[in-house]
């Protein structure tokens, strides 16, 4: 099911494809009279809003697992080189400490200079679901075109930054001479995907915002094993390695650049043939296009784009910095409390990760879809939908890994010190997180899907900033809280300062105006434009004019006549 099924009857026709995109239209049962007020929109009922929500957001978790998959598959190929490893770039062996190390660190750092472009992606969720809401479905197409065109080209500053201020910025840190060169080359090679990539999301944002998100899903885990065996091929040789030595075809691979080298090559290949199926196989992309032209260039629309990706940059800073100071922050508290921390938080993003982001972005197309429509009642339906779901879930997480906790602890690590603290604070980490998880739905998806991102960059800064990060600060520095304890101490310390902030936004939202925001959303699609241009009469010739011409065509469909 699909998320036509909520849009009013004058303008959808229901399809019976699961794949089928977004509000297909029709030419309608009756005949428009121009001069009426347009109908109130359909209630939505609860029932079809979570079977949409459900169809649309299932692939995203298995899409989400697949991408972390492809970044572990990484990391554990990179951990079985040893010393006796010598590959291109490289001046002389290193220790398998060092390899490994050199390639966490290094993908840490890339992404916390690659992570500010991804605004420009991040609010495809909610303007292609104020798009199609609207009915003027063409501006679907020129949001994914803005996107792309700013992330590409706000992508290369921060690349040059990678690729030449790596190993600089951990030598900085003090980390050891090997580890810094075996990064900065790291480093250099991984600064080859990150384009493709963005340009991979931005597509996978467009069109599972109109209802399509199994392709991308498919592709995920497609490439997954595919980035297994480009890994295999490139840091060992993949089966020239068992070839005879003498023979022309026995290779070792490259080593340690082979890792950057298989996730280049994946990311590469991920976009290049998701497009081709898409847009040349499937034409999924036909009602929502908006055609090849510079018209997305045009300065309202280039202004109503930046002003609501902009903010999202700083809200992503925050994201990227505020983490790695917390476990800095952390680290003071001993080796132990890192391990745990580490055990702890790769549970809890198996675990749950992967449902944040889909109920976020879901979150993100439904408010945005029906704010698009004009019906602020439904995207407040949309909302508790969605709320409930997620408290759900994570209620779900919390007992069946509770009670498991020493077992499930110790798929992450064998030390028993390690697995009897990760196991003694399993229940604070699925609070912590499904709490988190809540605040990411109203500030992301449904403050998202309004438009108000400059709120979101505010709650980050003047709330997010001084709160979490200042509180743990004072829990470790000030109150001096150390193991075994401290560390559950603060999971639920930063438990209570998310319920604080859940109550925050909870009241922002619901002080909030939904019948403007409304009209803003369709404002910015350019509803009204769209509106006039479909009723206003067909300026063609008689012998141009087919036999169905003479029927007004439904609102922002038609296919023959660009909605601007």
């Amino acid at each position: 099911m699909s998320i036509q099924q909520s849009a009013p009857p004058q303008a959808v026709a229901t399809s019976s494809r699961p794949e089928a995109p977004l509000l297909e239209g029709h030419a309608g049962d009756e005949e428009e009279v121009p001069s009426k007020p347009a109908p109130p929109p359909e209630p939505v009922s609860v029932r079809s809003e979570a079977s949409a929500m459900f169809h649309m957001g299932w692939p995203m978790v298995v899409s989400f697992a697949c991408r972390l998959s492809m970044a572990s598959t990484d990391t554990f190929f990179v951990g079985h080189l040893d010393n006796s490893t010598i590959g291109p770039l490289l001046e002389k062996s290193y220790d398998a400490e060092s390899y490994l190390a050199a390639a966490t660190l290094a993908d840490m750092v890339v992404s916390v200079f690659t992570t500010p472009p991804l605004a420009f992606n991040q609010v495809l969720n909610a303007l292609v679901g104020q798009a199609l809401g609207s009915g003027n479905k063409k501006m679907a197409g020129t949001w994914l075109q803005l996107s792309v065109f700013f992330c590409s080209f706000s992508y290369l500053p921060f690349l040059a930054c990678s690729f030449f201020l790596t190993g600089p910025t951990l030598h900085l840190f003090g980390f050891p001479e090997d580890v810094c060169e075996l990064a900065n080359v790291f480093a250099k090679i991984s600064c080859i995907w990150p384009i493709p990539n963005a340009i991979y999301q931005c597509m996978r944002f467009y069109f599972q915002a109109q209802g399509i998100s199994r392709p991308a899903m498919y592709n995920n885990l497609v490439f997954v094993l595919v980035n297994v065996f480009l890994n295999w091929l490139f840091v060992f040789g993949g089966p020239f390695q068992y070839l005879p030595e003498g023979s022309a075809m026995h290779w070792h691979g490259v080593g340690f650049i082979g890792s950057p080298m298989s996730i280049s090559a994946s990311r590469l290949l991920q976009p290049f043939f998701y497009a081709i199926y898409m847009f040349g196989c499937k034409r999924a992309h036909a009602e929502t296009w908006p055609g090849c032209n510079l018209d997305f260039l045009r300065c309202v629309r280039v202004k109503k784009f930046c002003g609501q990706a902009l903010p999202y940059v700083g809200t992503l800073i925050f994201q990227a910095v505020s983490g790695q100071a917390t476990t800095l922050m952390i680290a003071q508290l001993g080796s132990l409390a890192i391990a745990t921390s580490s055990a702890s938080a790769a549970i809890s993003q198996i675990a749950t990760q992967g449902f944040a982001v889909a109920f976020t972005q879901v979150a993100a197309v439904r408010v945005g879809f029906h704010l698009g429509r004009g019906d602020g009642e439904a995207a407040k339906l949309a909302m508790g939908v969605v709320l409930v779901g997620s408290t759900l879930v994570s209620v779900v997480a919390l007992f069946i890994c509770w009670p498991a906790a020493e077992p499930i602890s110790s798929l992450a690590t064998t030390s028993e010190d390690v697995i009897h603290a990760t196991a003694m604070m399993m229940a604070s980490v699925f609070v912590g997180a499904g709490l988190s998880q809540v605040v990411g739905i109203l500030t992301g998806g449904v403050l998202g899907g309004m438009g108000r991102t400059f709120i979101i960059t505010l709650i980050s800064f003047g709330f997010e900033l001084p709160a979490s990060i200042g509180g743990v600060a004072v829990m470790v520095f000030v109150l001096k809280w150390r193991m075994p304890y401290g560390l559950m101490d603060i999971n639920w310390g930063l438990a209570a300062i998310n319920v604080f902030e859940l109550l925050v936004v909870g009241g922002i939202i619901l002080c909030t105006d939904w019948a403007k925001c409304a009209r803003e959303a369709r404002d910015r699609q350019e509803a009204e434009e769209a509106e006039e241009a479909a009723a206003a009469p067909a300026t063609v010739s008689p012998l141009e004019a087919a036999p169905e011409a003479t029927a007004p065509p439904a609102l922002g469909y038609s296919e023959e006549r660009r909605a601007e």
